[in-house]
């Protein structure tokens, strides 16, 4: 019975404390081999009794996904081996081994092999939106590799392979309701997501440094709504008490533009949040892991109160998107805005009434907005809204240049005021 498993050598310890981790493979009781793995550990995090690196090792997810893969990839040669009636010696499982795991081989079939454990390493680490935009990206990966009518490999990451990418993004993609070409900062956010995949290849050894400093992730400038402090009013003087599941909606929304919180946070805001007494929410965000402090605003206080501190929770983000739609056509919130589509370099204008494009996202930047325009300092919201930069948190101001000239005049009238 032929075996694999892994083992150290405890007694060949590295300057920096760790020891090699083998691959063996017993052909028989006296005939065995140790196939080096490339991997580094210290004796302290392997359960010689399993064979396995123990759970409190700091990489032990990436780590023990590794270990299998390259296990399972001997696994299939010998079961291959023996299928095809030979007998796997060890010298043929070695040479096959090496020929398997050779850069050229890597190269040539790893690459989404590489993208799948990428995947699976952010699993639990970022939010499922962005798990989301990694399968998108995977998809029009795929779609490239057949319009090009060749396979992928890392060897072939370079700006040649940016411009022919950008190109298909732009002007050959199909999208989910089967239109032709990407908008802009889709493209962008494409690109973006590949350089994440790419420095994680990099980091991890699976490919020689790419250069992907020519690699510009595009953008175009974004025309996104906010909810005015009136339009807010709007939506709470709505009679909803007929439709239990619509006033919940419109409720968590209002919850929102007063918390400046993303959806996947708001979504599971808990009374254990809520210090009633201080007047605050403390909750550690999802995407970033960091805490935000909020203040409970008095419009905020009604309504946690209402729902005895304990707001609408397990609610589909898509379910809650289609509905805020329609709740905002209710509130009469639908003033023209222009938007600006471009796919390649044409550009569109399309024009939608307000409320249809209110969505999970718009609370947080009416949160900010609403807050800027009362001459909250950018500083201060930056610390409640958790933006890390300064850059970052200005893309959440949406005042155009009519409110944003009778903002300086209102200021100046404060300071008129304050003189006399």
């Amino acid at each position: 019975m032929h075996t694999i498993n892994f083992t150290i050598k405890k007694n060949h310890i590295k300057k920096d404390g760790t020891t090699p981790i083998y691959l063996q493979y017993n052909f028989s009781r006296e005939k065995r081999s140790l196939i080096k793995t490339g991997k580094y550990i210290e004796p302290k995090y392997w359960n010689q009794n399993t064979k396995e690196v123990r759970r409190n090792h700091p990489d032990y997810e990436h780590l023990s996904k590794y270990l299998k893969s390259i296990k399972l990839k001997l696994e299939n040669i010998v079961d291959e081996c023996i299928l095809k009636g030979k007998t796997p010696t060890i010298s043929y499982i070695d040479e096959q081994f090496k020929l398997n795991t050779s850069p050229e081989k890597v190269h040539k079939l790893d690459f989404f092999d590489r993208y799948d454990e990428f995947i699976a390493t952010k699993e639990g680490q970022v939010v499922s939106d962005v798990i989301k935009d990694y399968n998108s990206l995977k998809k029009h990966l795929e779609g490239f590799q057949k319009y090009r009518k060749r396979q992928i490999m890392f060897s072939d990451i370079n700006p040649k392979f940016y411009d022919g990418f950008v190109d298909y993004l732009s002007y050959h993609a199909i999208k989910p309701n089967k239109e032709v070409g990407l908008r802009k900062s889709t493209v962008g956010k494409q690109i973006k997501n590949l350089k994440v995949f790419l420095n994680f290849c990099v980091k991890n050894n699976y490919t020689t440094p790419i250069d992907v400093s020519s690699f510009k992730t595009l953008n175009s400038k974004a025309i996104d709504i906010y909810i005015t402090e009136e339009e807010i009013e709007d939506l709470l003087r709505l009679n909803l008490t007929q439709n239990n599941e619509l006033e919940k909606i419109r409720d968590l929304f209002v919850i929102g533009c007063e918390t400046g919180l993303r959806f996947s946070d708001l979504s599971r805001l808990k009374r254990h949040h809520i210090n009633v007494n201080e007047g605050l929410i403390r909750i550690s965000m999802k995407k970033t892991v960091s805490r935000v402090v909020i203040p409970i605003s008095n419009r905020l206080k009604m309504l946690l109160e209402k729902y005895n501190y304990s707001p609408p929770t397990n609610i589909d983000s898509h379910h809650f998107n289609k509905t805020i739609k329609t709740i905002g056509q209710l509130a009469n919130i639908n003033e023209p805005v222009v938007k600006i589509k471009e796919i390649g370099n044409q550009k569109t204008e399309e024009v939608f009434l307000k409320y249809e494009c209110i969505s999970s996202h718009t609370c947080r930047r009416s949160f900010c907005t609403n807050q800027f325009k009362k001459g909250m300092h950018s500083l201060l919201i930056r610390k409640i809204s958790g933006h890390s930069d300064e850059r970052s948190f200005l893309q959440y101001i949406k005042i155009d240049e009519e409110e944003a000239a009778q903002m300086m005049i209102d200021f100046w009238l404060k300071l008129e005021k304050n003189k006399s």
